[in-house]
């Protein structure tokens, strides 16, 4: 478990729900207003990995279903691009991403 505050979206707490070394983690952030379910999927392909990410909002509350009514369409590429940055400086310096 860990915590972030994203601007905008204030403190959330992170847990990890399911976690297959090599092949699956799927964890749940739930924060004020919303809870997301996020699934990392990855197999063999060629001489490569793919990846498939899910993600699954939740509204808690009446502010909670504005922001996912707010969520643009390209929500989970947004998200990831800033999550695959933040995993990779992680992974290299073994701090947390440091958020302008």
């Amino acid at each position: 478990m860990f915590v972030t505050a994203f601007p905008g979206l204030g403190r959330e707490v992170w847990h990890t729900t399911r976690h297959e070394p090599s092949r699956l983690v799927e964890f749940v952030r739930v924060g004020a207003h919303c809870s997301l379910r996020y699934s990392i999927e990855l197999r063999p392909a060629g001489a490569g990995t793919r990846m498939t990410v899910r993600q699954a909002w939740v509204a808690l509350d009446s502010e909670g279903e504005k922001l996912v009514r707010a969520l643009p369409p390209n929500q989970v590429q947004l998200h990831w691009d800033f999550l695959s940055r933040a995993l990779a400086h992680y992974l290299a310096t073994g701090n947390m991403l440091a958020l302008a």
